[in-house]
């Protein structure tokens, strides 16, 4: 059967084709690898084409519409691999499959002007998975209990690294405390003691982060900051001087800390889904479960309080996306877009 182009095949600078596993691996002599099921689902292979149903039909009796590989209906069927996550370099002057790996379902070595590259496919449980991505977030990715990005100090090398603040790391935090709550369930159920408390105790030290970003504030409980740093940390984005208001960044009540104000309705939103959580699937005693309780009514009764805005303590004005005041959305033009949402 025909990949072309109406069925988003790479079309151009192409160097080499080959088959391993059932699976069609394309090289290019600019960009890399792009690979595709040989199995992929009819409908998505000729959706685009100016194929007739006929065909379609034809198409889908003789190809296998039940693959775990690319069930029917799946919208990723080019996976495209390029720059130094995959390949020594993008220009693949040929691939050679690999179809004697008792490890892998399919695999390629690709060939550059930098070296010889190995890619490969194999089938793994969500534990599994899992499991892989875990093994760096800790202390990696951990700042004060938030969830950061991070930079390598030096090119591939993950040993030497700097963390980074971002306005969005409350909200990143509370999804991981959702998926370390979930864990710990899972592991309960499954009796895997071990597990349950790791899950709790990462997931506790999440809550703790998103707590602080409240009491470093002059408004705890009712108002969490966008975000917060330590000055003597070095952390990328952490303002240096002990006060940048023209950028968001105040003092905090507790010395040698910043943290940042206008949070917006996304942080709020992550930190309100994840408290009930965190009190019925981490909160371990009565005191934890207080805390959990404190910010929820808190955050809450501020936001009523205070006309359905969340209100910056120093400024004692609206954040710029802090607003469910009726009002204010029914009757100003300019908030026509966010009246449904909020």
């Amino acid at each position: 059967f025909r990949f072309g182009f109406a069925q988003m095949a790479p079309m151009y600078n192409i160097s080499s084709v080959t088959v391993s596993g059932g699976v069609v691996w394309v090289g290019s002599d600019v960009s890399g690898v792009s690979r595709l099921w040989s199995d992929t689902s009819s409908s998505q292979v000729w959706s685009s084409g100016p194929f007739s149903q006929g065909k379609v039909r034809a198409k889908r009796s003789l190809l296998s519409t039940d693959s775990p590989s690319d069930p029917e209906g799946d919208p990723w069927t080019w996976m495209y691999y390029m720059g130094p996550r995959w390949l020594p370099a993008n220009q693949v002057l040929g691939l050679i499959s690999d179809d004697h790996s008792p490890n892998t379902d399919s695999g390629v070595f690709a060939i550059t002007p930098a070296g010889l590259g190995y890619l490969h496919v194999s089938q793994w449980t969500l534990e599994q998975k899992a499991k892989a991505w875990q093994q760096f977030q800790f202390p990696q990715h951990d700042r004060h209990g938030y969830m950061c990005s991070v930079s390598l100090n030096s090119f591939g090398d993950r040993r030497e690294f700097t963390k980074g603040v971002t306005d969005n790391d409350g909200l990143w935090r509370s999804s991981s405390i959702l998926a370390q709550a979930y864990r710990r369930m899972v592991a309960l159920k499954e009796g895997d003691i071990n597990d349950a408390e790791d899950a709790r105790r990462i997931g506790w030290n999440g809550f703790e982060g998103l707590e602080m970003s409240s009491k470093l504030t002059p408004a705890y409980p009712k108002y969490v900051a966008r975000t917060f740093c330590k000055i003597s940390d070095g952390d990328s984005g952490c303002p240096s001087s002990p006060t940048d208001a023209a950028q968001g960044w105040y003092n905090s009540t507790e010395e040698g800390w910043m943290y940042k104000g206008d949070t917006s309705s996304d942080t709020l939103a992550g930190h309100l889904v994840s408290y009930p959580i965190v009190y019925d699937l981490l909160a371990s005693t009565d005191d934890e479960k207080e805390r959990v309780v404190t910010m929820i009514n808190g955050l809450t009764k501020g936001i009523i309080d205070n006309d359905y805005f969340l209100i910056d303590p120093e400024t004692g004005k609206p954040t710029k996306w802090g607003y469910w005041n009726p009002e204010w959305l029914n009757n100003n033009p300019e908030y026509y877009s966010e009246r449904a949402e909020n």
